[in-house]
């Protein structure tokens, strides 16, 4: 009984810290999270009841154990084109914000049919297309994500030609955007007039230092700035999830 008990306990804690590498939790939201859910600073200090509370707030934070299923033949590959990885890109940007719940290229699918009746943006034509973009940037903008101007890529690319770094263009100005209305958006910062950009990159360079060893956002790698988005982005999620449990 008590081997089987031992068993289910290693078990459990193996899930949950699966758990907290899958949503990208640091190590002081964790520790929150546990204190919150189940007063305990440490997975090793719960009992069975405490371990299932955790276990139950992490699979309603986005968390699955599951297998995912194998991949078939004939999936439906992504649209090609840029105008194609605009729309997707703003997709997923939306995703880490918390206001889309299906990042995948399903969810965008549907949202396609909704909007063009199409199945897939595999089978829009340039304006369905185009119209797909800009009511997803109509939305972005509603939520404070607004798109960058061409005085905003070319202060960040001027400042990575100081540095000797490649230039990131829209894109990458894209990410720094994104990046600075998740962190507000944790913070509960209110919004700032489009002057005030930034007005909190020095906590942010902060976060940035200690979790990703840089100095500033604008001088990261495309593929570091990714890693950020998507860690901020999981605790705006899990943020918004637990306020709403509160209600």
């Amino acid at each position: 009984m008590k081997q089987a008990t031992d068993l289910r306990r290693k078990k459990e804690l193996a899930k949950i810290h699966l758990a907290k590498k899958a949503l990208g939790m640091d190590d002081d939201t964790y520790r929150a999270m546990l204190s919150r859910v189940a007063g305990k600073e440490s997975a090793g200090d719960l009992d069975q009841v405490g371990r299932t509370k955790v276990l139950d707030h992490l699979k309603a934070s986005g968390f699955s154990d599951r297998p995912k299923p194998p991949k078939r033949a004939g999936t439906r590959p992504l649209a090609p084109g840029a105008e194609a990885s605009k729309a997707r890109a703003l997709w997923l940007a939306l995703y880490q914000l918390g206001e889309v719940r299906d990042p995948s290229e399903a969810g965008l699918s549907a949202y396609v049919k909704r909007i063009t009746s199409r199945d897939a943006l595999q089978w829009c034509d340039q304006n369905e297309v185009a119209k797909v973009i800009n009511t997803l940037r109509a939305w972005a903008d509603r939520v404070g994500l607004r798109a960058p101007d061409v005085m905003l890529i070319n202060t960040i690319d001027g400042i990575r030609r100081q540095h000797q770094l490649e230039r990131g263009g829209a894109g990458f100005a894209a990410k720094m955007l994104l990046l600075d209305r998740l962190w507000r958006q944790l913070g509960g910062l209110p919004n700032l007039p489009a002057t005030d950009l930034f007005k909190t990159a020095i906590e942010l360079d902060v976060w940035l230092l200690r979790e990703f060893r840089v100095t500033r956002a604008w001088l990261m790698s495309p593929d570091l700035a990714d890693q950020a988005i998507e860690r901020l982005g999981a605790a705006v999620r899990q943020a918004a999830w637990e306020r709403a449990q509160r209600v």
